[in-house]
């Protein structure tokens, strides 16, 4: 019995080894592992606490300025995905920090971008060029793809918490980021 056994997985691995030349692969090899019983969570359940953050992300406008950093942002970031910034495996999440007179310049990326503003007064974010006053509990939807800033003209310091992510662009390795050479003034549009 094992005999035969042993032909059909020999038959089997050279019909893997056939089909593989056409970028072929046998869904019954790796069903249970796609789809398994019970759910198998790659992340793990975390918490962050914003008073206690907070002093480290004012600290970190101690150490490096907007301007080198692109985007001063902690991330908040799985203990179980370690390494690849994301708060799960297909989203990113994190605090920004933005100094008075300091401007996160023009960028865009292919993920639609959430943000909730923790505190702050006076920044406003600018998306094509219309701007957006941003207040405390303020939740501000930034589309795919469309040009956008952050900037902090007052004197206090602004923070934001922002979220960004799209599954299948994520496991398709689909991060796009476009910078505009420069700094581009912000739109004179204002909509409150």
């Amino acid at each position: 019995m094992s005999e035969v056994n042993q032909d059909v997985k020999h038959n089997r691995q050279q019909f893997y080894q056939h089909i593989s030349g056409q970028n072929l692969t046998p869904l019954w090899e790796s069903l249970h592992h796609l789809v398994p019983q019970t759910p198998n969570a790659n992340c793990a359940p975390a918490y962050w606490n914003y008073q206690e953050i907070r002093p480290l992300l004012l600290e970190s406008g101690n150490l490096i300025g907007a301007k080198e950093a692109v985007r001063r942002v902690l991330v908040l970031e799985n203990p179980a995905l370690r390494g690849q910034s994301s708060i799960t495996a297909t989203l990113y999440a994190g605090l920004q920090l933005i100094l008075p007179g300091e401007v996160a310049p023009s960028h865009r990326h292919n993920q639609s971008a959430l943000r909730f503003i923790v505190e702050g007064q006076g920044a406003f974010t600018a998306v094509d060029g219309e701007r957006t006053q941003m207040h405390p509990g303020d939740f501000i939807l930034t589309p795919q793809w469309r040009w956008h800033d952050h900037r902090q003209p007052w004197r206090r310091a602004g923070c934001m918490a922002g979220r960004s992510g799209s599954a299948a662009g994520e496991y398709a390795g689909l991060r796009v980021c476009g910078r505009l050479p420069g700094r581009t003034a912000a739109g004179d549009a204002q909509r409150r």
